[in-house]
């Protein structure tokens, strides 16, 4: 196996190493639910090295056990406050290279890591702008962003990464500009999970009606002009729909979806017409495909290997490969 890069996207809840070849093609690949707040007492650097081991297929190890000098770029919370070294956010706006020049290097923890070249992508922030949005961070979309760029060939565009706290991201001249966060994920588990809502909630099994109806309650508040403090009124319309008999209850939470990501989609300014370009998994694509269609916004999936491009295209400019 002619391993050139090892490639590293280390989250929260889940863990996916590639390895490339000469020319950036994913040769080997594996995935764990060892993301940072799931390895227990195992150190990072005890999972990478077991981790390692799996992907490489046990081949590529030295006489006395160790791996041979590999690059390894790792992007995602592995580079978070709770990971295994802090990443220093840069600032918006930032270039490729200034990402590469923003690598963070780890120093081995073991004698069999000793030889391998480790380096941890940092984050993005930005202090808000004149529109009244405050600080914001990202870790990890950043790389996810970069790398969509290069395989569409774009230098501009908007992004969309959904997920527990969705990230809407612009592209400019090559650089990220600006981006907004959404908790849109987490605020959905929230109100199901802790307030009366959730008790309505006959199961979360998808209601593609139920959907619907809040994303189109979500966009008729926001062309009416609705502040935002009005939607923490029209949240509390998932329970009145089913109380005055206008709504099921097992389509609850399938209507609490479809307001919570149609209020993102609408809220959102930045793409000014432009399709989005959406970066996600099939199931939560699916949705997103399907609530900026009522929304009467325009999306397009990314799809490939967008970590393993932008890791190959940030080593390459930090002259690790």
């Amino acid at each position: 196996m002619s391993v050139r890069l090892v490639s590293v996207d280390w989250g929260t809840t889940s863990l996916r190493l590639k390895a490339l070849d000469g020319v950036g093609e994913v040769i080997a690949q594996r995935a764990s639910a060892l993301g940072i707040l799931n390895c227990g007492v195992r150190g990072f650097a005890e999972v990478l090295e077991d981790e390692l081991a799996g992907l490489l297929d046990g081949r590529v190890r030295r006489s006395d056990g160790g791996f041979p000098a590999l690059p390894v770029l790792m992007s995602g919370m592995i580079g978070s406050r709770q990971g295994w070294q802090e990443a220093p956010y840069l600032r918006c706006p930032a270039a490729p290279g200034d990402i590469a020049d923003g690598l963070l290097t780890v120093a081995a923890a073991s004698d069999e890591l000793a030889a391998l070249d480790i380096r941890i992508v940092p984050g993005i922030d930005t202090m808000g702008g004149g529109d009244g949005s405050g600080p914001d961070v990202m870790r990890g979309e950043e790389t996810q962003v970069l790398g969509a760029t290069m395989l569409e060939g774009l230098s501009e565009g908007v992004f969309l990464i959904p997920g527990t706290h969705s990230k809407h991201i612009v592209v400019e001249s090559g650089r990220i500009t600006g981006f907004r966060t959404f908790m849109t994920g987490e605020v959905y588990a929230a109100l199901l999970d802790h307030t009366i809502l959730g008790r309505l909630a006959g199961g979360r099994d998808h209601d593609a009606g139920g959907f619907e109806r809040g994303v189109a309650a979500a966009r008729a508040a926001y062309e009416a002009g609705a502040a935002s403090g009005d939607f923490l009124n029209l949240i509390f319309s998932a329970r009145t729909r089913v109380l005055t008999g206008g709504l099921d209850e097992g389509a609850v939470a399938s209507y609490l979806s479809g307001l919570l990501i149609g209020a993102e989609l609408m809220s959102d300014k930045s793409a000014k017409g432009q399709a989005m370009r959406l970066i996600a998994g099939e199931a939560l694509a699916a949705r997103y495909r399907e609530a900026a269609a009522a929304a009467g916004v325009q999306v397009m999936a990314v799809e490939g290997e967008i970590v393993a491009a932008a890791h190959w295209a940030i080593a390459a400019e930090a002259g690790m490969i």
